[in-house]
């Protein structure tokens, strides 16, 4: 007795779309299969189950995340908590670009005589009807695969699109190539590549006029995959800190007013130009920060600079506790008899309120920006992980990013014919506020 999957490519296919294929029993009674969805985790070499058991009929089988119940997913669909090592500015990312998935299954059978539906709960008894691969992840519905790639020969190469890399290297963010950032912000981002030995080199521009060409800020990659790289000047310096020749590149009395950066390979650019325009104006604390996983299924993060507005909305049961009872004759409170006896207690009686639930919530604005930072930031709105940065308590190399849900935003534009615009949205922390339950 055996499930088998049918129809099981076993190859690269592709992400933007649901895996289809069939299934097979050999079992007489049965009348459907159970099964659960793993990937594989490429940092731990295991199996992460994705799902908690699900059930389909048995001659058809649709694995897409998109129709599971959410209360049956287990596990993060991406793992959005990179494990650091800002100190070469490399910092390893999950999931790779290339994700291998498998099915284990059972049969559900029902018993002829009771009409009893049942199947075998014993994981290890199962069989893996599926094993395939899922390529890309960042590839949008507007972009497609070049024809003579079908088959994912060039993991990465992609036509008809407008975010930046070469051959099978790719940045994975829509940001723009000209941005304004302040001189605090702290910023990742992430950079897809089959090739070894790529680094990040910058061009830094200082106040006198000096300009450091192709500067290497990191130590090149090791291996092919997804790595997050730190490109704020908190992590630029920190890394120049480690490496002893931060004198080299700032001081206090010339610093740094624009950075352009690109990714290459033995001097050969790998990636478009990007260039950051820096401004000092000590306002870290006085605007939200907001990280989330882009489109790309990489790391975006970017400062709301207009006014925000931040309030706590709340909800309870109430109860009415009672005044309690006078056993006593005695009126003089000191007397034994009179504490003993008498529950009577005005102080601690009336209404009370338990099971309080509380929800911080924050309505943020950004300021006018132009329709390229529109159409970026955009996706905040639809991206499954959103963060705000607490950054009174963040560091070069340590960032408190707070979970976050966009419960909806809007894009306000000016009249007609005009490309300025600008985002608003409504956040609710993902987790309540701690508070007394009774």
């Amino acid at each position: 007795m055996a499930v088998i999957g049918q129809n099981n490519p076993n190859s690269w296919y592709d992400s933007s779309r649901p895996f289809t294929f069939k299934f097979k029993s050999t079992t007489a009674n049965a009348i459907g299969i159970v099964y659960k969805l793993q990937r594989r985790n490429e940092y731990t070499n295991a199996w992460d189950d994705v799902t908690e058991h699900l059930k389909q009929p048995l001659e058809w089988g649709y694995a897409d995340l998109y129709l599971v119940d959410p209360s049956q997913i287990c596990t993060d669909y991406v793992h959005f908590s990179p494990a650091q090592d800002i100190a070469t500015n490399n910092v390893e990312f999950m999931p790779y670009h290339v994700t291998r998935w498998r099915m284990y299954a059972t049969e559900q059978t029902i018993d002829v005589a009771t009409s009893e539906v049942s199947y075998d709960q014993n994981e290890s008894n199962w069989y893996m009807c599926a094993t395939w691969w899922t390529i890309d992840n960042s590839t949008t519905h507007e972009e497609t695969y070049r024809k003579t790639e079908s088959q994912f020969t060039n993991n990465y190469y992609l036509n008809n699109t407008n975010w930046s890399g070469q051959q099978t290297c790719r940045m994975l963010s829509d940001m723009p190539f000209v941005t304004e950032h302040c001189y605090e912000d702290n910023h990742l981002m992430s950079w897809a590549t089959s090739i070894k030995g790529t680094n990040l080199e910058v061009d830094i521009y200082r106040e006198d006029g000096t300009t450091h060409l192709n500067v290497d800020m990191n130590n090149g990659l090791t291996a092919p995959g997804v790595t997050q790289f730190g490109i704020g000047v908190p992590q630029l310096q920190y890394y120049l800190i480690t490496n002893a020749n931060i004198n080299t590149y700032w001081s206090n009395a010339n610093d740094w007013v624009k950075l352009v950066w690109r990714w290459c390979l033995n001097g050969n650019k790998m990636s478009a130009d990007y260039t950051f325009n820096l401004k000092k104006c000590g306002c870290s604390n006085e605007h939200i920060r907001v990280w989330w996983r882009s489109s790309r299924n990489g790391m975006d993060c970017f400062t709301l600079e207009g006014t925000f507005s931040q309030k706590i909305v709340s909800g309870y049961e109430r109860f009415q506790k009672p005044l309690g009872m006078r056993r006593s004759g005695d009126e003089t409170t000191t007397s034994a008899d009179y504490i003993k006896e008498n529950t009577y207690n005005q102080q601690s009686s009336g209404i009370g309120k338990v099971n309080i639930r509380a929800n911080k919530k924050i309505t943020a604005f950004s300021q006018w920006v132009n329709k390229e930072h529109l159409e970026w930031l955009s996706q905040i709105l639809t991206s499954t992980n959103v963060y705000i940065e607490d950054r009174s308590v963040s560091t070069m190399n340590t960032f408190k990013l707070t979970p976050v849900i966009v419960t909806n935003g809007e894009i306000q534009t000016k009249p007609l014919n005009s490309s300025l615009g600008k985002i608003k949205l409504n956040l609710e922390y993902a987790n309540p506020t701690t508070t007394n339950r009774i």
